[in-house]
């Protein structure tokens, strides 16, 4: 919201050439740059922004995009992201899921150490990863499959995240 308007600006700009010997050599000339303008009327270029801010424009970019990809992967979307916002990049992602019919949906991944962000998903769409022991091979266990689940959150009493927060994988999957 602090947001009113994304544009294109031609600014300075520094570009890499790899020579046939495999050395980088770098120069400078004229490129595009992404500018947000603020509410106020202030300029900001995106390199400046907030990582929270780069991520919803990504997000609301990929929303438009008329070919969007079959597989989007964002490692800790909640990097740089007020944790009272994380309902919206979550709506964000939904919103790419609401594409009409016969258009392409991307499949998301997600990965987080947040229980903010998980609180806004239900057991059926996070599958925890986890090494055995802390070594050997990751295992991959769909929360759905958790004995109860449902049961412990109850009626709304517990939020997912607060769930995997207090309880270990093992108490969370005892009985399983």
């Amino acid at each position: 919201p602090q947001f009113r308007r994304v544009r294109i600006e031609t600014q300075q700009a520094v570009s890499r050439i790899m020579d046939h010997t495999g050395k980088y050599s770098s120069g400078t000339g004229l490129g595009k740059g992404i500018v947000l303008e603020t509410s106020e009327g202030r300029a900001i270029r995106l390199r400046q922004a907030s990582d929270g801010a780069i991520l919803f424009l990504g997000l609301l970019a990929l929303i438009h995009s008329p070919e969007p990809p079959k597989l989007l992967l964002i490692e800790e979307p909640e990097k740089g992201v007020y944790p009272k916002r994380l309902e919206e990049v979550v709506r964000l992602i939904r919103r790419l899921h609401e594409a009409p019919s016969g258009q392409a949906v991307p499949q998301f991944i997600l990965t987080t150490h947040s229980p903010y962000l998980l609180t806004s998903f239900h057991p059926d769409e996070v599958t925890l990863m986890a090494r055995k022991n802390g070594s050997g091979p990751v295992m991959a266990r769909p929360l759905r499959d958790a004995p109860h689940i449902e049961e412990r959150l109850g009626d709304g009493e517990f939020y997912l995240g607060e769930l995997w927060y207090n309880l270990s994988e093992e108490d969370l999957f005892a009985d399983a």
